[in-house]
């Protein structure tokens, strides 16, 4: 089975503990602060990230599902703080987002026929 496995630039966020303890309702509730630093993907399956704790502790192939951050400039509309990112950051993210793509298309991506074509 083929993967995709890369580096990303850090994403400072934090992680739902239970993803950390395989899901255990104790850690419910709770957070821990971490960085992304990689994802991982198969074809025709989600992405997974890969992070580290402060203690150094590194998980791989969490889902997108396990992080939240408070504040989604993107989201919230605030484009000021989005386009003050530095160049290269967006033109590695846009990089990363076209080789993820075509390594999709390179294997048949099941959702392809949805995809808006301009």
């Amino acid at each position: 089975m083929s993967y995709l496995n890369a580096n990303i630039p850090p994403i400072y966020c934090k992680v739902r503990k239970e993803y950390l303890y395989d899901l255990d309702p104790k850690y419910k509730n709770e957070s821990e602060e971490c960085v992304i630093f990689g994802l991982a993907s198969i074809a025709g399956r989600a992405i997974l990230f890969h992070i580290m704790l402060p203690n150094g502790a590194v998980y791989y192939r969490l889902p997108i599902s396990a992080f939240f951050q408070k504040r989604f400039s993107r989201l919230s509309s605030n484009w000021d703080v989005a386009t003050a990112s530095e160049g290269r950051h967006r033109r590695e993210a846009s990089g990363l987002i076209a080789a993820y793509l075509q390594w999709h298309l390179e294997r048949g991506l099941r959702s392809l026929p949805m995809v808006e074509r301009v």
